[in-house]
């Protein structure tokens, strides 16, 4: 079982800090909620798009069979960044921010790529990725840069102990 509250004790001891701002939809993940976010450590700033799912609306409610207002409160949310209050329906408010602990578990299993593979040949293949993918190539980049930020940032001993808090997250 994860440990919540050791997690944010080391993120809080390591002087770990989050900015996020709603950015709304984008062409490349419509149907996500997308945040700018700011990963500051020390003096040192990490930034870029941060994304979930729409079952992080509150209220949400997964069904097989949705209904289209479902839908439309789903579009709604995630064009906007705000949502209906289910007992006050006329009332709107601001989606909840992504957590530290939720970024930090994204940022860092992309930065295992600096500790897992060689090189991007590694990647491609382990990942089931093709060699000559462009797109493949940018996913490694962007790990690679995720991982190359919180190695000088954190250090290596305290990213070992992120992974170990996170195992079972």
């Amino acid at each position: 079982m994860t440990d919540i509250k050791a997690i944010e004790k080391l993120l809080n001891d390591t002087n770990v800090k989050l900015e996020c701002t709603f950015k709304g939809k984008t062409d490349d993940r419509p149907d996500q909620l997308n945040w700018n976010i700011s990963v500051i450590i020390a003096d040192r700033v990490y930034s870029t798009v941060y994304s979930q799912g729409v079952g992080h609306i509150p209220g949400y409610k997964f069904r097989l069979r949705r209904t289209l207002a479902d839908r439309d409160l789903e579009v709604y949310a995630v064009d906007t960044g705000k949502y209906y209050d289910l007992k006050y329906p006329h009332i709107k408010k601001n989606l909840p921010k992504p957590t530290l602990v939720d970024v930090m578990h994204s940022l860092i299993l992309d930065s295992s790529v600096v500790i897992n593979y060689c090189d991007f040949e590694e990647f491609a293949s382990d990942m089931g990725y093709d060699t000559d993918s462009r797109r493949a190539e940018q996913t490694y980049n962007a790990c690679l840069k995720i991982g190359i930020f919180l190695q000088a940032t954190l250090g290596k001993d305290t990213i070992e102990q992120l992974q170990g808090l996170y195992q079972d997250y």
